[in-house]
């Protein structure tokens, strides 16, 4: 989804978007969330030894980044969050 569209659609829904400098470029959206956590609208990417970015997130992996209060929208870190919850999960029902 276009990066605008996604912002729009956020900010519908109540989200508060501001921009800031994320890794090395500026001006990059991310969601503010109550406890002063920020999920940026972006992931990084390699493509021929070159660091990129991709603002174009898809609505769905941005609300799941944003519902996890992930750092990111790379799907590695909303794997590893998931990951990490589901593990958690484990060990409490050892723990019983």
């Amino acid at each position: 989804m276009k990066q605008e569209t996604l912002i729009k659609k956020l900010k519908k829904e109540g989200y508060k978007i501001d921009y800031g400098k994320y890794e090395y470029w500026d001006s990059v959206p991310y969601v503010k969330h109550e406890d002063g956590t920020i999920t940026w609208l972006a992931e990084t990417n390699v493509s021929m030894k070159s660091l990129g970015l991709n603002t174009n997130i898809s609505y769905e992996r941005a609300k799941e980044a944003i519902a996890l209060k992930a750092y990111d929208c790379h799907e590695n870190t909303i794997r590893g969050i998931k990951n990490e919850i589901e593990y958690q999960k484990i060990l409490e029902e050892m723990q019983k």
